[in-house]
């Protein structure tokens, strides 16, 4: 159990700090009818 709580915290780490050190994050937009998403692909994936 503590290696899979280990490996998920090493995978979000990874998700977070990787496009911190590439230098771009990525754009997502979503758009509905009345209603607009906009995030960085690493704040669309945590969510």
């Amino acid at each position: 159990m503590i290696r899979v709580l280990v490996l998920f915290l090493i995978l979000i780490a990874g998700i977070v700090v990787g496009p911190l050190l590439a230098g771009h994050q990525g754009y997502v937009l979503i758009q509905t009818d009345n209603y607009n998403i906009e995030t960085s692909v690493t704040g669309l994936v945590i969510m």
